[in-house]
């Protein structure tokens, strides 16, 4: 296909050359020809096999993220246990100045 570039540098094509290239034809949009497709039993019955899937799918992943949430409270509890055995729970004994300038 040819087409020669105009003084911006943008291809100008001409709907000849594009008719040649490419045959064009508009659809027939006429509501006679291509009806509504109804559907079927059969489809019906697909449909509520597909959505008892998606409802058994939802139920187990709530079950499933139930789970996970009771597992991350179980860690965290026992991060919370670990982390106060970690702290020094000693009282704290007033030092003198003497040891304090001297490091004791």
């Amino acid at each position: 296909m040819s087409a020669p570039k105009d003084d911006r540098g943008r291809y100008a094509i001409d709907p000849a050359e594009l008719h040649r290239a490419f045959s064009f034809q508009a659809p027939d949009r006429s509501a006679d020809r291509f009806p509504e497709p109804q559907p079927t039993t059969h489809e019906n019955h697909q449909t509520t096999l597909t959505d008892q899937g998606l409802k058994r799918e939802v139920e187990l992943l709530r079950e499933m993220l139930g789970k996970a949430e009771a597992n991350a409270d179980h860690w965290r509890a026992l991060a919370e246990r670990q982390q106060a055995l970690l702290e020094d729970k000693r009282p704290k004994e007033p030092r003198s100045l003497l040891q304090r300038i001297l490091g004791r």
